[in-house]
């Protein structure tokens, strides 16, 4: 079912182009944000 629907791969690319962009572009620029690391939606 997850290779079927490109789950994975559909995961792995939010995570890289989507969530990993911004929560670093928030990160950088939030006095209450430290660090963002990724390990959510397969976001090296």
């Amino acid at each position: 079912m997850l290779s079927d629907d490109s789950l994975i791969e559909n995961a792995d690319r939010l995570g890289r182009e989507v969530f990993g962009p911004e929560l670093t572009a928030r990160a950088t620029s939030s006095s209450f944000m430290g660090e963002v690391r990724g390990a959510g939606a397969f976001w090296p």
